[in-house]
């Protein structure tokens, strides 16, 4: 299992866990992906039926559209590797963390309070967190600034 989650959780292209580099062709992970989605697929669990756990169901779903993510990237889009760790809601929570920090720390800002915070922070690029009283790890991204219209 250390293995799977490490293959869900790559952030380089060389690690020295071998299951924590990039996803590319030449690696590890497609066969290792297949194999466990099989294996994954086949337990049972003693007190009830398979259908009934949602982690089966869901370790199957997650590996079956990694497998297709890095088959759609790799042949339309002419993606060589995929870093795992940036398929996550990690971004977007900081993101919302970041825009309630600007209108005051509000839970539910009404929506023209959201659009003129968002605007800031993207006009801005104050994409970094309020201090340490967040409760967001910060995500090692590059903002690419202003470029929708508001």
């Amino acid at each position: 299992m250390d293995n799977l989650f490490g293959s869900f959780n790559s952030r380089n292209l060389n690690d020295t866990k071998i299951y924590r580099r990039a996803v590319k062709e030449e690696s590890i992970h497609l066969k290792f992906w297949e194999t466990m989605k099989k294996q994954i697929g086949e337990w049972k669990i003693e007190s009830g039926t398979i259908s009934r756990i949602a982690c089966v169901q869901g370790w199957v779903l997650t590996l079956s559209a990694a497998l297709k993510l890095f088959d759609d990237l790799k042949n339309y889009h002419g993606f060589t590797f995929l870093l795992t760790n940036r398929l996550n809601q990690d971004c977007i929570k900081n993101l919302f963390s970041v825009i309630r920090g600007r209108g005051g720390h509000r839970e539910n800002p009404m929506p023209n309070e959201f659009r003129s915070a968002l605007k800031q922070v993207m006009c801005n690029k104050m994409m970094m967190p309020l201090g340490n009283y967040t409760n967001c790890e910060t995500d090692s991204d590059e903002f690419l600034g202003c470029s929708v219209t508001f």
